[in-house]
């Protein structure tokens, strides 16, 4: 029974009762879990967020702007989440990293087609894959796939660049806590 326990705590990474699995497969690729983190607001938890890489990085300029698969997994926590809220904490992300450049800014707006009121237990991902593109999921079910580096780049930015969503959550996901 022991051995079965430490073998399950070995394969996945745990936050505010959220479970993310150590390792992801991107394309051909097997991804390990990076950092996990929660996106909180006035102490309240709204969601729990796991950075999936191929290499170990605490470096956020590296892992930004590596042409190398990746994934960032969201599951929310709190139990309503308005879609406008969430266009706003985009549109203000994009207002606070000036340096992504609007082609990338137009393509992340063509995202919100697909976003929703979320809930508890609801998913966002996004899935990087060099020549391919960023795939965008909404509860495990892809929406769109943007090519180029620049979409993925911003997507990044607005979680680990110099003026993330949430500078605790940018810490935990680079394993800088």
């Amino acid at each position: 029974m022991m051995i079965l326990l430490c073998a399950l705590l070995c394969w996945s990474a745990n936050i505010a009762g959220i479970t993310f699995p150590d390792k992801q497969i991107v394309g051909t690729q097997t991804l390990n879990i990076n950092g996990i983190g929660l996106r909180e607001k006035f102490w309240i938890d709204i969601y729990a967020a796991a950075l999936y890489l191929p290499f170990k990085s605490k470096n956020p300029n590296k892992v930004i702007s590596s042409n190398v698969p990746k994934r960032l997994d969201i599951e929310f926590i709190y139990s309503k989440v308005p879609k406008q809220k969430m266009l706003d904490t985009f549109e203000q992300n994009l207002k606070d990293n000036p340096q992504i450049p609007k082609s990338a800014q137009e393509k992340m707006r063509s995202c919100y087609q697909w976003f929703q009121n979320f809930t508890t237990g609801d998913t966002v991902s996004f899935i990087y894959e060099p020549q391919k593109g960023t795939t965008f999921f909404i509860n495990g079910s892809p929406k769109t796939t943007i090519e180029g580096t620049d979409f993925m780049e911003a997507v990044f930015t607005i979680y680990l660049g110099p003026k993330p969503a949430s500078v605790p959550l940018r810490q935990s996901l680079l394993g800088l806590e």
